[in-house]
């Protein structure tokens, strides 16, 4: 993943560079340069043994293509990696793997191939969700139960 900061950069055997530099994973280096280029379609190959004929939007982390392999080869889905991107080539899960500018890459085999690739949320993320419904009902529930109190409170000191 390329990317760029205002401040110094710290690198795991702790060197900085200047905030002007970028960071190439593939190096594990910064270097004084972005990328030449930005994707405009989000399954590209680089390899001419992989030709995408059409590509789907489902929805906004949800996509799939046809894609015509004559060889072995990779297909490039340009959204970062992370946890819960998922990819199906006809119909079967395969793994996925980061690119060198942190880009998706799925590998493909020969023939013509149909790529469902899509986000969902991860395990931890579904119990964090559940958490935070839990505790928000608690909280509103404490609201009411105090707000009933001080009703019966009040109707006690009127008689």
């Amino acid at each position: 993943m390329h990317w760029k900061t205002s401040r110094l950069l710290v690198v795991k055997n702790g060197s900085a560079a200047p905030a002007s530099c970028v960071y190439d994973p593939e190096f594990n280096a910064f270097l004084n340069k972005k990328p030449n280029f930005l994707p405009k379609e989000k399954f590209i190959s680089n390899n001419e043994s992989v030709v995408v004929k059409n590509i789907y939007e489902v929805t906004s982390v949800s996509w799939e293509a046809d894609v015509s392999v004559t060889a072995p080869g990779k297909l490039n889905f340009y959204s970062l990696f992370f946890p819960g991107w998922k990819a199906y080539v006809n119909g079967r899960e395969v793994d996925i793997a980061p690119g060198k500018s942190g880009q998706i890459v799925i590998d493909l085999n020969k023939g013509d191939t149909f790529v469902k690739v899509y986000w969902a949320e991860t395990s931890l993320r579904k119990v964090a969700d559940a958490m935070s419904v839990f505790f928000f009902l608690i909280v509103v529930g404490f609201f009411f139960v105090k707000h009933d109190d001080h009703r019966k409170i009040a109707a006690k000191n009127q008689k």
